[in-house]
């Protein structure tokens, strides 16, 4: 009996033993499974550095979209194209899902990734272009009357030959159709004309004719919509100067007439509001 409690006591350590390290073999494969299945999410490469690219491109057109969306954004010769939101890399919504909380880049990018996904952005754009087209289209412009006043410059006369030229003029239209206007009455200008001598001398003239609208644009550093013509017309020599030239003297060249700033030019590059010029004004 001295004996048996001390062997007894080790036989039960030994099954204990051997009870345990049982358990943990049966239970490692399970584990080692288990954490094989666990979701990973690799961002190695470049896909940081995309996701910070994507991250400030994404944030400059919300930025632009706050400020122009309701709006056609001018440009030099027309309004400027609408901006479409850029697409998010294709394993972004995976990463957002599995990480949870995280800070820095990652956080950013999840952040901007979840503003975008609430958003319906692509959607909301083209109701606005085809609400801004069909206003456009039924809208009834009326101008006004400082919009029919053309600034002339540099206008060469148009016989071969002529070393007389328009330098500087203005004068007044009548709106005719959408695009073709006549003077309203006869305009002003500048003209270098030759002298007998060879040299040139500056004389007042007159000139009457028609104008032609060939497109809108926005005049570069004011933000004003503006209008580019061209124009031919008849020219009188004031003062009793007179031409070596004989029979009938015209001028041809360009004018420019200002819009008020709420006109924007359209898509077209050429803007087609139907003046009022043409209803009696």
């Amino acid at each position: 009996m001295k004996y048996l409690r001390p062997l007894a006591g080790a036989a039960v350590m030994v099954m204990c033993v051997a009870a345990t390290a049982a358990a943990q073999a049966d239970t490692s494969p399970i584990s080692t499974v288990a954490a094989e299945q666990l979701p990973s999410v690799d961002l190695a490469g470049d896909r940081i550095e995309t996701l910070q690219r994507w991250t400030k491109d994404y944030n400059e057109w919300k930025a632009w979209f706050a400020e122009w969306k309701n709006r056609r954004e001018p440009g030099f010769l027309s309004s400027k194209k609408r901006k479409q939101p850029p697409v998010p890399p294709v394993w972004l919504p995976e990463a957002c899902a599995l990480l949870g909380d995280e800070k820095g880049v990652i956080a950013d990018g999840c952040q901007a990734y979840r503003d975008w996904a609430r958003n319906d952005y692509a959607t909301e754009i083209v109701a606005q272009q085809i609400a801004q087209t069909r206003a456009d289209a039924e809208a009834t412009r009326k101008t006004i009357w400082w919009e029919h006043i053309h600034v002339d410059a540099l206008w060469p006369m148009t016989q071969v030959g002529t070393n007389a030229y328009g330098v500087a003029g203005m004068h007044t239209t009548l709106q005719v159709s959408r695009r073709f206007q006549i003077f309203l009455a006869p305009g002003v200008m500048m003209m270098r004309v030759p002298d007998g001598d060879g040299t040139q001398r500056w004389s007042p003239a007159t000139h009457w004719g028609f104008s032609y609208r060939l497109l809108d644009f926005v005049l570069p550093g004011t933000h004003r919509p503006s209008r580019l013509h061209l124009n031919i017309a008849r020219v009188w020599l004031l003062g009793g100067n007179r031409l070596p030239t004989a029979g009938e003297m015209y001028l041809a060249g360009f004018s420019l007439t200002f819009k008020d700033r709420g006109d924007e030019p359209g898509p077209d590059h050429t803007g087609d509001p139907v003046s009022s010029g043409a209803q009696g004004r």
